[in-house]
């Protein structure tokens, strides 16, 4: 077959791609506002603030609830990966600066 499925898959947060994003990213209005728009393409998002809001906790709160159950991904994340590449048949590959 030689059409090729262009599959394009969004996962929370967009990263930002100009310098304009950035800057407005940069802000805490800006992140804010990047969160709200994130939760229609984040479970994670789109859970924690489904949960704080139900339970009537204030902003801070929120985001601390997000901050955490984030982070608690990102470390079990890091865990796993840690214990893949322990297991992996394969050593590391070390690339010289003069190769790339």
């Amino acid at each position: 077959m030689s059409d090729i499925l262009d599959l394009h898959i969004t996962m929370g947060l967009k990263k930002p791609e100009t310098a304009a994003e950035v800057n407005k990213q940069a802000t805490l209005d800006g992140m804010r506002a990047a969160i709200e728009r994130g939760q229609r393409d984040s479970a994670l998002i789109r859970n924690a603030l489904y949960t704080a809001r139900a339970q009537g906790w204030s902003g801070e709160d929120t985001y601390v609830f997000l901050a955490y159950h984030a982070l608690r991904m990102l470390e079990d994340q890091w865990e796993s990966n840690l214990e893949w590449s322990r297991l992996s048949p394969v050593p590391p590959r070390l690339v010289k600066k003069e190769s790339l």
